[in-house]
């Protein structure tokens, strides 16, 4: 905890900062996604401007993973040494070499929907690299078993999710198809 309160001040106000990578590693693939979109268009403009807060959002997100393990290692050694060793290390070089090539391609230009991939892959490496590396502790001291809800719970739960995915799901593929349509092509005249 030493490190993480002579980088960011009082307990309360790092637990606030921490959440940063968090934001980051949703804005990095939402920018990644609305340059190929402007791409798509064909808007020069939004492609710079998306391209742009995509590289910086990338950076910035990686910076903060590093500095993340730094602090990791010297304030809490066994949550750094989940994710750089063992099943989860796979997931720890994934992220970083997907993460590093998506940023290389943005920083190229016109390979858009390439990044979309490897931006993808990057924070599905980190995320799901944290997951293994934890694995089976939620929490230090706290294992999944001990946090789960009862059977009943997690069986109403999951029909609710059923239900749910039934009525969204065709939403979703409306508004997907909806919005990735070729707008180019012109509107029929109306009839008077």
């Amino acid at each position: 905890m030493r490190v993480v309160e002579a980088v960011f001040g009082e307990p309360d106000l790092a637990a606030a900062r921490t959440g940063l990578p968090a934001v980051g590693t949703a804005a990095y693939p939402v920018a990644v996604y609305l340059t190929r979109d402007a791409q798509r268009v064909g808007d020069a403009d939004l492609v710079r401007v998306f391209r742009r807060r995509a590289l910086w959002a990338g950076t910035v997100v990686g910076a903060l993973s590093a500095v993340g393990l730094v602090v990791l290692r010297a304030d809490a050694r066994p949550l750094f040494d989940e994710p750089t060793s063992g099943a989860a290390l796979p997931f720890l070089v994934l992220s970083v070499v997907a993460g590093v090539v998506s940023l290389l391609l943005l920083v190229q230009g016109r390979h858009y929907l390439v990044v979309r991939l490897t931006a993808a892959l990057a924070v599905v490496g980190l995320l799901w690299g944290r997951g293994i590396g934890q694995y089976p502790d939620l929490l230090p001291g706290v294992t999944l078993d001990e946090a789960a809800a009862t059977d009943t719970v997690l069986s109403a739960s999951l029909g609710a999710l059923a239900v749910g995915a039934v009525l969204l799901l065709p939403s979703l593929w409306w508004l997907y198809v909806t919005f990735q349509r070729d707008t180019t092509e012109e509107a029929p005249e109306p009839t008077r």
